[in-house]
């Protein structure tokens, strides 16, 4: 049993690009001009370490952008901004509650394009560090994020936004992410063989399958997608032993299923064999 509890998504999510794009809009508009790279940093990263994790990424836009629109892009609450470099432009970055101690809260970094040379690619690079997670910070203890399995979001998705509207004029980039392992150290399970965001040290039963994993929802299908050591729970309604990708054919009467024998006379495929009273 592993003593911490496994939690699907970091709570960093939450707060995402929601706040920036127009209600439904964000299918209708085009894609982000660029793209985004990790950089460096620990992947697996170890639960609760006893000093902060450094992560460095680089937004990079392609020739032809905007310069009238602003890049603008969040850091989760589980880490700090501590610095970001354009090759053109001003960059500003701020914490939304004001880096208030012992409290865990997003940064939102503001790329100004003004001044840039749009007929060539330019970048943008931020140096983040993970934060100290506040509940060991009032007791005074070295105990920095993360501290729970699943995938760690180190950024949201950039938007292009207007700045005369506040609106997103682009689709998000794609937001980057690291596995979490409780033992760093052990490097035959701190992996992340398929990048779905769970390692092996975080009860990943298939690190070979990025559709399989703590986090994934169960399907009929015949393999145990959420790694709980069940097969295709949920898709047997009428407790007869099998499920629908698994033959039944009336998930809804026990009495029906592969291995019932067929009743003559009664109109039913008893045993689900494609025909009815066969051999009456």
């Amino acid at each position: 049993m592993k003593k911490l509890l496994i939690v699907a998504m970091s709570l960093s999510v939450i707060f995402c690009l929601g706040i920036y794009l127009p209600a439904n809009a964000q299918t209708q508009l085009p894609d982000f001009p660029g793209s985004k790279i990790l950089d460096s940093g620990t992947n697996p990263v170890g639960l609760g370490k006893a000093e902060a994790t450094t992560y460095v990424f680089t937004i990079y836009l392609d020739a032809g952008f905007d310069i009238e629109n602003i890049v603008r892009d969040v850091v989760p609450a589980e880490f700090d901004v501590t610095g970001a470099v354009a090759t053109c432009g001003t960059v500003v970055f701020a914490d939304t509650k004001g880096n208030l101690p012992n409290r865990l809260s997003p940064d939102v970094i503001t790329w100004d394009l003004t001044g840039c040379d749009n007929a060539t690619s330019n970048s943008l690079t931020v140096t983040t560090i993970t934060d100290q997670n506040p509940g060991h910070g009032k007791k005074g203890i070295a105990f920095f994020e993360p501290t729970s399995c699943g995938p760690l979001y180190l950024n949201d998705g950039a938007v292009m936004i207007d700045m005369e509207t506040g609106d997103a004029v682009t689709n998000p980039s794609k937001s980057l992410m690291v596995a979490t392992c409780e033992d760093e150290s052990n490097t035959e399970t701190c992996v992340d063989s398929d990048g779905d965001g769970w390692s092996l040290d975080c009860n990943d039963c298939n690190d070979a399958d990025l559709t399989v994993n703590p986090g994934a929802a169960e399907i009929c299908n015949g393999i145990d997608d959420n790694c709980n050591g069940t097969i295709d729970e949920g898709f047997d309604a009428d407790a007869d032993g099998f499920t629908v990708c698994g033959g039944d054919c009336n998930d809804g009467d026990a009495t029906v299923n592969p291995a019932a024998t067929e009743v003559c006379a009664d109109g039913i495929d008893n045993n689900c064999d494609g025909q009815i009273d066969e051999g009456c």
